[in-house]
């Protein structure tokens, strides 16, 4: 009962003076073409047509409407998908709504011995069925046309979604084995220390312990920000403190506007751990490492690990690469594809410097 109400509060909302003129106007105008047919097919009198004037002006009107309603009452709003079935549903509601209302308006004569309402019912399907029959084959035709495409679209968003399954569960996969990479040459720095100096074992223990609980969450997402990796850093430089003390050197040098780029978990860590592994370790004297984020040309956020040590020739540099350099660039590819760039170069200062570039909006 309270949906039958709200399709005659829908209807009744619909029915401004605007739009009852204007499908009043639609009928008249579909009336007089009709008439004007017929008067030219049977070459009757001024009179006659008048007369048909009047009768299709009444019959066009009363079916008008009642197709409205119909369509109103059964389509439940714009938003639903209208299908042939609902279509033939309208047309059969405003054939049937129209049947009384044109016994009463007009005298249909029992024309032949045939009953009024035989005849009235006859006479609206003839204007019905032309109406029916041509919304049925343009609705069988796009249907056909359409199927073919939607069938594709559908192949190509599973074909889409694979893809992309595919390449999150390898970017998962080379994310995983960063993770004990990094841990298991924490765990040998710790082991060297037990048996020469247990106080920085301790020591060390703790920071490991205070750096996992605090960094774990993070490595399951797939971006955090760079503020997010700087804090990383700095645990993962504490740790590395307690080993070499005074003989590392760390300088931290971002731009304000860097620290809020999104950039892959443990990609600027990789990168310090490599100038620690290749630098810091086999440096006789001290080592600086310096760290530098930018915001680069063509919205790029640069970042750079430069260690002085001074270690490497350029020819041996791509060399040197081990397994966290060459799941980074695996990282960066996959989640960047060609529009991220790594780089592992000397300068003039025979500084190694690792580098890596990545677009600021992903």
């Amino acid at each position: 009962m309270n949906a039958f109400l709200n399709r005659i509060k829908t209807i009744i909302s619909l029915l401004t003076l605007k739009n009852v003129f204007v499908i009043f106007l639609i009928n008249c105008v579909v009336a007089t073409l009709i008439a004007f047919y017929r008067f030219n097919m049977t070459e009757s009198g001024i009179e006659v047509f008048v007369d048909e004037l009047y009768f299709y002006f009444l019959m066009m009107n009363i079916l008008g409407f009642n197709i409205i309603f119909s369509y109103i009452y059964i389509s439940k709003g714009a938003h639903r998908q209208l299908s042939l079935f609902k279509i033939i549903n309208i047309g059969l509601g405003a054939l049937l709504l129209s049947l009384p209302i044109s016994l009463l308006v007009f005298d249909w004569g029992g024309e032949g011995g045939l009953h009024n309402v035989y005849l009235a019912f006859l006479y609206l399907l003839a204007i019905v069925l032309p109406v029916v029959w041509a919304i049925m084959l343009i609705f069988y035709i796009k249907r056909r046309e359409a199927q073919p495409q939607f069938q594709m679209l559908k192949q190509q968003i599973a074909e889409q979604s694979l893809e992309r399954e595919k390449v999150e569960m390898e970017l998962q996969l080379l994310q995983a084995q960063v993770e004990p990479h990094f841990f298991f040459n924490t765990l040998a720095n710790l082991h060297c220390l037990i048996d020469n100096q247990p106080d920085k074992a301790k020591q060390l223990l703790e920071e490991l312990t205070d750096y996992l609980r605090r960094s774990v969450p993070l490595y399951r997402k797939k971006f955090i920000s760079l503020e997010q990796e700087l804090q990383l850093v700095q645990h993962y430089l504490n740790i590395q403190k307690i080993r070499f003390v005074s003989k590392l050197a760390v300088q931290i040098d971002c731009q304000p506007q860097t620290l809020s780029v999104p950039v892959l978990p443990l990609s600027i860590i990789t990168l310090v751990e490599n100038a620690v592994k290749h630098g810091v370790e086999k440096c006789k004297g001290n080592c600086l490492i310096t760290l530098q984020a930018r915001c680069v040309e063509d919205n790029y956020l640069q970042v750079k690990v430069i260690d002085d040590a001074g270690l490497f020739e350029s020819e041996n540099l791509m060399s040197s690469n081990g397994t966290g350099l060459n799941n980074l660039k695996a990282r960066l590819n996959i989640t960047y594809s060609k529009n991220a760039k790594f780089k592992l170069y000397n300068d003039k200062l025979k500084r190694t410097i690792a580098l890596i570039e990545v677009p600021i909006n992903g």
